[in-house]
């Protein structure tokens, strides 16, 4: 979809085929949709199956010219979400990448700045260890009305150095109609979607 970008996995190729997105043929260096359009028909769009929409707001996602998709989970911080809603169940579609010649904050800058209109970013983080970063997060909601869903779509974006560059897990969170969800506490039942 984007110049650089390598994608893998069944859910992927699934979100390609169905996917109609206003940021289609986008390249790292265009500037970034206001609006993703997510239906594709009349059974699409806010009340989807949670899988498929996480599948395809996880595909709208802007990772930087050059940026390796990669099936395995580069280091043990990108194990799981760095954050997630304390729903059971909860949809997760999450990928890997890799991102060479590039420090981890100045990924989490670019990654901040280069985002959909569709993706509000709230907020960003950073695990330390003796005074060093180790973990640096991203995380938003996307925009839209998701009556259907017990939390709407929420997306975090983990990063770490990984050699001369940065390694990254990006997540799209969706706790489905019926799912029980409380507001403090730890994250439980995650149901793995991509990886």
């Amino acid at each position: 979809m984007r110049g650089g970008r390598i994608r893998g996995g069944a859910a992927a190729i699934a979100a390609s085929a169905v996917v109609a997105l206003a940021a289609c043929g986008q390249t790292a260096s265009d500037p970034p949709p206001d609006h993703i359009e997510i239906s594709d028909g009349p059974s699409a769009g806010p009340s989807a199956e949670p899988q498929t929409l996480a599948a395809k707001l996880l595909a709208a996602i802007v990772l930087p010219d050059g940026a390796r998709v990669v099936t395995r989970s580069p280091d043990p911080l990108l194990d799981r979400p760095a954050e997630q809603p304390v729903c059971t169940p909860l949809v997760d579609e999450h990928e890997w990448a890799m991102v060479d010649d590039q420090s981890p904050a100045r990924l989490q800058t670019w990654l901040q700045q280069a985002q959909p209109g569709a993706l509000q970013l709230d907020g960003s983080g950073s695990l330390t260890s003796s005074g060093a970063v180790e973990l640096s997060t991203i995380s938003g909601k996307w925009t839209g009305d998701y009556p259907d869903f017990a939390e709407g779509p929420e997306t975090v974006i983990s990063i770490v150095a990984s050699g001369g560059g940065s390694a990254l897990r990006a997540d799209v969170e969706i706790a489905p109609a019926g799912a029980g969800c409380a507001h403090s506490g730890s994250g439980a039942g995650a149901q793995s979607g991509s990886g």
